[in-house]
């Protein structure tokens, strides 16, 4: 089994970027939750279900836009407009999806 450090290690490693643990806060675990998986790239969005073979492309579903869905694309979808804060826009997202 592996450790947490073992765990963030090979998180990092794989996404290529840094990430440590005190840069997710201690919230409630919805928050955690939400916040954990944008930061890994496990999550609801186009770019990841189309990585793991749920989507047919990882392409917007809401605007119909050529471009990736991903983390970045949260903070500039204007159907997601009025909500100010990133896991809120996640969750909001996901709402879509059902």
């Amino acid at each position: 089994m592996m450790t947490l450090s073992e765990l963030w290690e090979r998180v990092t490693r794989k996404n290529r970027r840094k990430v440590e643990l005190h840069d997710i806060p201690d919230k409630p675990s919805r928050n955690m939750v939400a916040l954990f998986r944008l930061i890994t790239g496990h999550d609801c969005l186009g770019e990841h279900l189309y990585r793991i073979g749920v989507h047919d492309h990882p392409y917007r579903r809401l605007s119909g836009l050529k471009e990736a869905m991903n983390r970045k694309h949260l903070q500039c979808c204007k159907i997601l407009h009025g909500t100010d804060f990133e896991i809120a826009r996640y969750w909001h997202f996901r709402q879509f999806l059902k």
